[in-house]
């Protein structure tokens, strides 16, 4: 039996720019996801931000933004 936690699989976006106090997921991109082909996050300020793919996170699966100032 498959379980799917709904924070991995459902579209997260509370706002457009990013804010460290809520919570953003893209969810899986592609054809059959909820949220398409595409997604993004505006950031606002300069700074380095991590993120992981909940999915295969145990698999090292995660980046990071660099956000420098004009």
């Amino acid at each position: 039996m498959l379980v799917l936690n709904p924070l991995e699989v459902i579209p997260t976006k509370p706002a457009a720019m990013y804010d460290p106090s809520k919570y953003y997921n893209s969810s899986d991109l592609g054809p059959f996801s909820p949220a398409g082909y595409s997604w993004s996050l505006g950031f606002d300020k300069p700074g380095t931000y991590e993120y992981l793919c909940l999915v295969h996170g145990d698999l090292g699966m995660k980046g990071r933004i660099t956000v420098v100032a004009r």
